[in-house]
């Protein structure tokens, strides 16, 4: 598996991404899914700076809430769910084993993460997939979070992409309830 997409090509997965930002990896992965896309996301009303996938220095600044409503009125005619809210909340309000893949890329601190993956175990299916952005020097938190999850789980990386900043793919394969 080269790039993050490549994984998710020709899949049928209902499935939620937890950090959207503006929505480009959103647009990618509606190219290849035929199933239904949770995307959730604060949106804060601030402006914002962030990098690439690659962790390159091309830093932009964003209009959060203009960000959000504008991808509101985007994916108002895809098989997609727009969440405004905080990913804990929504991985809580969602019923267990609804989820065939959750992709991880919010707030990249330890704190955050080893929420997300914990409560995804509940949500996705067993056979489904724990995925994630960023596991990388720059992400610190990332990589702390991942690989205590692991440790505690028993789970183990199935792939990784290729990317700058590399995907990690995780199945949930055993009965595991935290």
């Amino acid at each position: 598996m080269k790039t993050r997409i490549d994984f998710f090509k020709d899949k049928r997965f209902v499935m939620a991404e937890l950090g959207v930002y503006r929505g480009e990896f959103s647009r990618e992965l509606l190219s290849y899914l035929p199933g239904w896309l949770y995307l959730v996301d604060v949106w804060r009303l601030e402006v914002t700076t962030s990098a690439d996938k690659d962790g390159k220095n091309n830093t932009v600044e964003n209009d959060m809430f203009g960000v959000y409503m504008g991808l509101l009125d985007e994916f108002e005619a895809y098989p997609v769910t727009v969440v405004r809210g905080n990913s804990w909340d929504f991985l809580d309000r969602m019923p267990e084993d609804s989820l065939d893949c959750v992709y991880i890329d919010s707030d990249h601190s330890y704190a955050q993460v080893i929420g997300e993956l914990r409560r995804s175990v509940r949500v996705v299916k067993r056979g489904g997939w724990i995925t994630g952005h960023d596991y990388v020097d720059l992400a610190p938190g990332v990589i702390r979070a991942v690989d205590e999850f692991l440790l505690r789980t028993g789970y183990k990386i199935e792939y990784m992409s290729e990317d700058g900043c590399p995907s990690y793919y995780i199945i949930n394969d055993k009965d595991i309830r935290h």
